[in-house]
């Protein structure tokens, strides 16, 4: 979690672990849901489709490690 942390937040980690409510709402900023007063919790779709997109970076981040290491 330590690299979605600093990706996400731009600073070192916390003496304390980010909370489950905070990695589901920046999973929902990935699929396109806005913190704001008049949006509410995150609905399930907006979750999904951040897994989705989070998921993509992360195939991503493995094929471009074993690119980098000539394992490819």
């Amino acid at each position: 979690m330590a690299g979605f942390w600093l990706t996400y937040e731009k600073k070192a980690l916390p003496d304390k672990p980010p909370t489950v409510t905070w990695l589901l709402q920046t999973i929902a900023r990935l699929g396109g849901w806005g913190d704001s007063k008049h949006t509410g919790q995150p609905g399930w779709l907006v979750v999904w489709e951040g897994w989705a997109k989070l998921q993509d970076r992360v195939k991503t981040w493995q094929i471009a490690r074993q690119f980098s290491a000539g394992e490819m």
